[in-house]
């Protein structure tokens, strides 16, 4: 038996990479890889108040509107009201220009069968915690259920992925943004807290820059801030 014969006998699925659902995420992904010198920075954040937090406001809009706050939810706030104060991260890359947009529009990846889609949270600057837990799980349903409008999915400002089943990932860009924010899952690790080991919630907060952009001087300031915002959470959760 020839090597090329016993390697056609071993595979069992042949998938095009670049056709039907696929075929948007690989197109974007690409164009991101080959056209922005990319780097990534990370920082890990105790989420132990911003949890605890999370479930009490959870309970009592699940009360009242029948939804509950997620984590994803509470992780696209901070991260608005963080960009607020860093506008040079919610910037898009046009032809030769970079343009800082005065509005947040957040797209946030939501995995489909065998792909991704990536709904844009429309002028998240303006939203609070129960309006942005309503709207990310609108967009999550009609993601899933294939429901999404082709504009739903255009000119996101800035994009988030949380991954709970992992503890770090590096991030991909996606374009037109010059940053992605990746935040894995959370989990109790020992901690110095207080001048005591304790166990504490912990996430690992993963930035994708690009370096045309930004610089890793802003970067690190700006992952500094968003990490102090998620361990001091009230301003997450009081209203607009």
């Amino acid at each position: 038996m020839n090597a090329e014969k016993e390697l056609r006998e071993t595979v069992i699925n042949v998938t095009p990479l670049n056709v039907g659902t696929r075929e948007p995420i690989v197109t974007s992904m690409m164009k991101s890889i080959t056209e922005a010198p990319q780097y990534t920075i990370t920082l890990d954040a105790d989420v132990t108040l911003a949890q605890t937090s999370r479930r009490k406001y959870s309970s009592a809009m699940r009360s009242s509107e029948g939804i509950g706050i997620r984590f994803v939810d509470v992780i696209a706030l901070a991260l608005t009201k963080t960009l607020i104060k860093h506008p040079l991260l919610n910037s898009i890359v046009v032809g030769e220009e970079s343009r800082q947009i005065r509005e947040i529009n957040l797209g946030m990846a939501i995995a489909q069968q065998n792909s991704v889609a990536i709904p844009i949270i429309k002028a998240a600057q303006d939203l609070d915690i129960n309006r942005m837990a309503n709207i990310t799980q609108e967009l999550q349903h009609r993601a899933i259920t294939g429901k999404l409008l082709p504009q739903e999915q255009y000119r996101n400002t800035f994009t988030i992925s949380v991954l709970g089943t992992v503890d770090v990932f590096t991030p991909i860009i996606n374009p037109p943004a010059v940053a992605v924010l990746g935040v894995g899952r959370a989990y109790q690790k020992p901690i110095i807290y207080n001048n005591e080991i304790l166990p504490r919630l912990m996430t690992t907060l993963s930035l994708s820059l690009d370096h045309r952009v930004i610089d890793g001087g802003p970067a690190s300031i700006f992952l500094r801030d968003l990490k102090r915002l998620l361990e001091n959470p009230k301003p997450i959760f009081d209203p607009v």
